[in-house]
């Protein structure tokens, strides 16, 4: 199983938008996925939550739930988004926290069954941000496993 510690370096070496955004790796289970973020370095000129932000905290959030599953699962492959939409409900007007968990049991068993059949498979992920018991943004995104070249 992928440390986390080496899960956030690597992060951080990769994609260093996240380490300017504050990200932190608040809970992680094996299935569910939170990152907390400081609104101080993801706000906007109202005082809120940047769209921008708030977009790659929850594209982010969602890749890395599946991401760590494949790592855990003992494969080495890229991982792509495709598609995605972001809702954006309310302001987020403090520190907040991206939420992704990967779907039931079947759907992931179908996932990796697929891609152990013809080496890529696309899935189907969600994550959100709350501002207190509401959701404040809701993302949905279709990501590919695909063999490295």
């Amino acid at each position: 199983m992928i440390l986390l510690p080496d899960f956030v370096e690597s992060t951080f070496r990769q994609i260093p938008l996240l380490k300017a955004m504050g990200m932190e790796v608040s809970r992680y289970d094996g299935k569910n996925l939170a990152l907390s973020f400081p609104l101080a370095l993801n706000v906007n000129d109202k005082g809120t939550g940047f769209a921008g932000s708030l977009n790659a905290a929850t594209t982010y959030c969602a890749w890395s739930v599946l991401h760590l599953l494949l790592k855990q699962k003992g494969f080495d492959l890229n991982l792509a988004v495709v598609s995605s939409q972001s809702e954006y409900r309310l302001p987020v007007t403090a520190d907040f926290i991206a939420e992704s968990s990967l779907p039931s049991e079947e759907t992931v068993a179908a996932f990796i069954a697929k891609l152990e059949e013809k080496g890529k498979a696309g899935l189907m992920l969600e994550s959100r941000i709350k501002e207190g018991e509401e959701v404040a943004v809701y993302y949905q995104g279709t990501y590919v496993a695909f063999p490295k070249s």
